[in-house]
């Protein structure tokens, strides 16, 4: 599965920015941990559990590092997954900001 972090109107990506915010470390094994993922196909991805469906049109990937949890929110398109959204993952369930920020940011692309 590819994943494409994609721009807002004003060619800013939000995924972009919310990585450099990382610290060197966490921010490799993110992007190392994404990369992972793309070697295998969205069927894998799902058994796993490392895709979820949150509602119609919205799916997260999650991504662990040692101490943090992180949510990439978007959709599927195929085998590519058009990532919106991201944030560090505190409690159990999703945020309704969270979903509310992706569903936006899905209907202005």
């Amino acid at each position: 599965m590819r994943f494409n972090f994609l721009d807002n109107q004003d060619g800013r990506c939000y995924i972009e920015d919310f990585l450099s915010g990382l610290d060197e470390e966490t921010h490799l094994k993110v992007i190392n941990k994404l990369g992972d993922f793309e070697s295998f196909d969205q069927a894998h991805l799902f058994r796993a559990e490392h895709i979820k469906k949150i509602e119609q049109g919205v799916h997260e990937i999650r991504v662990r590092t040692r101490r943090k949890c992180y949510r990439f929110l978007g959709r599927i398109r195929g085998e590519e997954f058009d990532v919106v959204h991201v944030y560090h993952k505190k409690s159990n369930s999703i945020p309704m900001k969270e979903i509310r920020t992706t569903r936006n940011r899905l209907n202005n692309i």
